[in-house]
């Protein structure tokens, strides 16, 4: 099962990806280049770091798009800040984060 801090980590990920801007125009950020084999670039592994936190941010966001709407709302305004604040806002968002953990555990997102 995934803890408190780990989803609090996936989620500010999440909000994180969701912020940047998404205007690349189709073109790679990193231009290919050939390799001769056991050399590395210096920042391969900080490469391979985003790659997987990319990953992440993608999966959570399709586990965020499959709870309910007052749950998708509540947890947009708590790390996206969007929206405004409403009556059921507080018990909305601690049933978000349930269904959350229990859908990140079961696709297997830890």
């Amino acid at each position: 099962m995934i803890t408190l801090e780990r989803l609090d980590w996936l989620l500010g990920n999440w909000s994180d990806y969701m912020q940047q801007p998404s205007s690349k125009l189709g073109y790679p950020s990193k231009s290919l280049c050939m390799s001769s084999g056991g050399a590395s670039g210096e920042d391969e592994f900080e490469i391979m770091c985003d790659e997987v936190d990319t990953k992440c941010a993608q999966a959570m966001d399709s586990i965020i798009d499959s709870i309910s709407q007052p749950q998708r709302t509540a947890i947009n305004h708590v790390w996206l800040k969007v929206s405004h604040h409403y009556p059921t806002q507080s018990m909305d968002y601690e049933e978000a984060i349930e269904s959350i953990l229990k859908l990140a555990h079961k696709r297997g997102l830890q």
